[in-house]
Parts: structure tokens; sequence; C-alpha cells
């Protein structure tokens, strides 16, 4: 049996999120070769962290002296705070709701919008206390941010707010990994609104940031005084691209074990709605993970897993609860060995870009798929370390 992580006590399954904290660490020091010492990073942990999970990774880079954390939702920022992370936190987006609790908890959201100002605003004045924002711009992306013809009027307004400090001004690339001449244009753009801003007020704000992951490697010029590098810290690439340009360590491996191996004869069909049939005399393995651990039911027939350094095939309809592989090729291959759904391995890594690309979306929403019911088990050295 090939298993070379032990279940740690009190978790009964053997499927795990195992996340390496050295690989964080080492990532976090790669991007900052790329950047200007004056340039302060936001590491982007919403989503819980990418699926790594937004306490241990945060805490982590805290004590790596990572100067803000950018998260997506109130309550994200929340929970931050309630885990002891004492840095900056920018909340990149706030509703119609929460900004008392932001105040509360000194989290500063984004100000995004006119309705957005307006609440804002309103919510400081009555609460009568200091709050921190940072103004979004649109400079190219669409989706949210306050338009050339909006913004400098909501900045006057914000400016003229007695407990409303513009602590940051932000946009968002929306290429930057795959078209250079257009993210220069943001870029431009941004620039002038920024010196725009510098006439409003002198300096306009002491965080201006526009450049994601992708943003720090294709272009630097786009640092400026704060970063909000994302993918690129938990070791996974925004387009294949940035491999050639930067090495990063993919901080998960996503793993299981194998449940039973069974010998069918040909013709036999397997899992739900009998989607393959044996094609010869079969040994298929059962594992213990399925689509309701985050391992994507459009896997089936398509995906592979790593066991014993080795591809074994995804064959039938992936499960809530349990997946089937071919190992007919792999006669070793028994009860109880694990098996690398994706990430590194002992020996080989199997690339959560590589299952992305194959069933047509991107590594960030295979990341974020791994569901909260799989234990995350935090590594340093290659071994299991307690996470407060």
């Amino acid at each position: 049996m090939n298993s070379p992580l032990s279940v740690p006590d009190g978790i009964y399954r053997s499927t795990l999120a195992v996340i390496d904290l050295d690989a964080i660490a080492d990532n976090l020091r790669t991007l900052r070769s790329l950047l200007p010492r004056s340039a302060a990073v936001c590491a982007i942990v919403k989503a819980n962290a990418y699926g790594h999970g937004a306490v241990p990774v945060s805490r982590e880079l805290q004590a790596r002296g990572v100067d803000t954390f950018g998260v997506a939702t109130v309550e994200e920022g929340i929970e931050l705070r309630q885990a002891g992370i004492e840095r900056p936190i920018l909340v990149l987006g706030v509703g119609f709701s929460g900004i008392e609790a932001a105040q509360e908890h000194g989290l500063a959201p984004v100000v995004y919008s006119p309705g957005s100002a307006e609440r804002i605003s309103q919510a400081a004045r009555r609460m009568e206390k200091p709050l921190s924002v940072h103004l979004k711009i649109d400079t190219g992306m669409g989706r949210i941010g306050l338009l050339e013809d909006e913004w400098p009027e909501i900045l006057e307004d914000l400016l003229e707010n007695p407990w409303i400090e513009v602590e940051g001004i932000a946009t968002h690339f929306s290429s930057a990994d795959t078209d250079k001449d257009f993210t220069l244009t943001q870029l431009g753009r941004f620039q002038e609104a920024v010196d725009r801003a510098g006439r409003m007020r002198n300096p306009p704000a002491s965080r201006i940031h526009a450049a994601n992951s992708a943003g720090i490697v294709n272009h630097p010029e786009s640092a400026l005084t704060m970063v909000r590098p994302g993918l690129l810290l938990y070791g996974s690439y925004p387009d294949p691209s940035l491999r050639d340009k930067i090495t990063v360590k993919p901080a998960m491996t996503f793993r299981t074990n194998v449940l039973l191996v069974k010998t069918l004869p040909p013709d036999s069909p397997v899992s739900y709605s009998r989607t393959f049939y044996t094609q010869r005399v079969s040994r298929i393995a059962t594992l213990a993970v399925g689509y309701a651990d985050g391992y994507r039911r459009d896997l089936s027939n398509r995906g592979w897993v790593l066991i014993r350094g080795q591809k074994a095939p995804v064959v039938g309809t992936v499960t809530m609860d349990l997946t089937m592989v071919d190992v007919t090729d792999l006669p070793e291959v028994s009860e109880g060995d694990e098996a690398i759904l994706f990430g590194p391995g002992e020996q080989v890594c199997l690339p959560v870009e590589d299952l992305a690309e194959e069933i047509g979306t991107i590594s960030y929403e295979l990341l974020c798929a791994v569901s909260r019911r799989v234990p995350r088990v935090y590594t340093r050295g290659g071994k299991i370390v307690d996470v407060p």
C-alpha cells in the first residue's frame, strides 16, 4: 500500500486537501522579488483563500509580513478579524448592507458605484466614526467600478465627509495575462485618473493599486504603491504563458484513497446511467471522493488521477461521494493506496491547470470548488503541523 501521508487523528475520511505552507511562503518571496521595495502586498484570500483555508493561510502570510488582505465579503473579513488578523483588510465588494459591520471590525470597503458611495457616506455620518474606503475605477473591466464621468464628483463628496478617509484608489485588469495592449490602455486610463485625483487631493491616496497576479509578472510598471496577488500565491498560473516567466509551487494536494478494487468482465457498465462499459477484463478502483467534495462531475470519463505515480483514467459518472478509475494497467494498485486528484504527489505532480483545461474551465474554479467537508491539513517541511 502506498500512502505517504497519514490521516490525522479525528479525521475519519481519507479525502484531504493538504496545504503546503512552505510553498505559499516561497511563492510570496518569488512575487516580492519582482516588485519594487516600496510596493505593498495585498494578499487576496477571498473564497476561503481560493480553497486553501483563509484563516491558516492569512496567519501564515501575516507572519511573513504581508501588508493587507483582500476579501470579497464583510463576512470573510470578520472571520479574519476574529482569527486574530490585525493588518488592514480590504473588502472588494460591499453590497446593500454590512457597512456598519465593516466599520466595527476595521474593514475598508470599496466604493464601486454611485449607490455604494451614497450608502457608505450616509452610514459613516450616521455612525460618526472614521471609515477608510478605496475608490474603484472602471478602466475597461466593465464589471464593478466607477466610470470616468462618475468618480470625480463622488471623490469630491467623499473628501468633504469628515468621517471618510479615502485610503486607496484601485482598478482591475481584465486580461493582464493575455492582452498586453489593452492592459496598457487600462493602466494609462488609470494613471490619468490618479493624476486627476492628485489635483483634487495631494497625495490622492496612500494605496494606488491595479496589478493582479498576471499584472505583477507581465506589467511590472503597474506595481504602483500596492499589488493584489491571488492565484500565483497558491502556486497556480492564471495563463500557461506565465510558466516561462515565473516559477511557483502548487500549495494544494487534493488527495483521497482507494476504497476497493474489483475485477469486472468485458461489457460491464460502471456508475450511474451506464456512461462507461468495460472493453476488456478490467480492474476498477473506487475512490472515496465525489462531487460533494468538489471533484467535478464533468470529469466523468474525462479526468484522471495519479496512483503510485501513474495515470488512472476516470471511468463512468462521478457520483456524490465516490469516483471510479480504471487501474487495469496498474496491477499493483490495491485498497488503501493514495490517489492524487490534483497537485503534487510524492514523486509526480498532476497540475490542476491540466484538469481545468480538459473540462473547459480554469484552475481558480477547481481550487475554489474543494468543499468545506474536505478537511484541510497543513504541512511544513513535509510534516503535518497544527495550525491555531
